[in-house]
């Protein structure tokens, strides 16, 4: 993607072309740069607070909040910050897929195996009942078997 940069009088730069972060990705490319939510704060003439509320998403984000942000890194560091969280991010949500797909076949492993558990009980339960029946015929009398073995 490409960017307009803007000069501030104070040497620095922005991009005119700024893409809006979520809270938590703005404070953490704050992080990933290796700046304080305070060092951030005085730059910007607010409270440590108001940058913490921000970053918490206690007061909505705006999109002079990123662009201030980008203001105090520099063009440079805020895409290269914002690109590394944003890899980060992805990371962890291949990582929760997985775990979560993981969980889902374990899940199903466990049902299977109770399945399982229950057909093998119903089995061995037939096949009881079927000895039961075969020592009946054998000896075809209701005297010799206890109504309970069946």
């Amino acid at each position: 993607m490409k960017t307009n940069t803007k000069a501030f009088q104070d040497g620095t730069s922005a991009s005119t072309e700024i893409e809006l972060l979520t809270p938590y990705q703005y404070g953490e490319v704050l992080k990933v740069a290796g700046f304080s939510q305070s060092e951030l704060a005085r730059f910007t003439g607010k409270s440590r607070s108001y940058v913490n509320n921000v970053a918490n998403s206690v007061t909505p984000i705006r999109l002079r909040h990123v662009q201030e942000l980008e203001r105090f890194l520099g063009s440079r560091l805020y895409s290269t910050a914002t690109i590394v969280v944003k890899r980060i991010e992805q990371e962890e949500a291949e990582k929760r897929h997985k775990e979560t797909l993981r969980a889902e076949e374990h899940r199903r492993k466990q049902e299977k195996q109770r399945e399982q558990a229950e057909l093998d009980r119903r089995q061995k339960r037939a096949e009881e009942l079927t000895s039961a029946l075969e020592s009946y015929d054998a000896n075809e009398s209701n005297e010799d078997i206890d109504p309970v073995d069946i």
